[in-house]
């Protein structure tokens, strides 16, 4: 990447999407999240997607939560429960409401979640999705 514009990230390789989450400008880390999901969720990106969440710009960690939610598979959906449950600033506000725009527009939230907490129901996970169904008005 020659410039530090999000316009770059599309082509950027995967070092440079990396780098890029190291960006002062929070708008370039949120643009390299999104990066991340196109490239797939390998092993390697999963994990640089869930230290995201100690950015300290709840929209990075907002962005990698939904994209580890969406292609994650059940461990990113797991991770994010984690994170829920573990969350003790506003992250898990931001959040649980892009979960509930993702499930508003058409994703299957509350079938995920059920898949998730049946194949790791560790406290942190039901605790995760406790939360997610109490918003969405839905009960185990």
């Amino acid at each position: 990447m020659t410039s530090d514009t999000s316009d770059d990230l599309p082509d950027a390789t995967l070092e440079e999407h990396f780098a890029a989450i190291d960006s002062p400008d929070f708008s370039i880390r949120v643009e390299a999240v999104r990066a991340l999901e196109r490239d797939g969720i390998s092993e390697r990106v999963f994990e640089r997607l869930v230290q995201c969440f100690d950015d300290p710009d709840t929209a990075v960690g907002e962005e990698a939560a939904a994209v580890l939610a969406r292609s994650g598979g059940l461990n990113g959906l797991r991770a994010v429960m984690v994170e829920l449950a573990n969350d003790d600033d506003n992250l898990g506000y931001f959040i649980r409401d892009r979960l509930i725009e993702m499930w508003v527009g058409g994703y299957p939230l509350d079938h995920r979640l059920g898949e998730v907490l049946s194949a790791e129901p560790s406290d942190a996970v039901r605790e995760g999705v406790l939360e997610m169904y109490s918003v969405m008005g839905k009960r185990l």
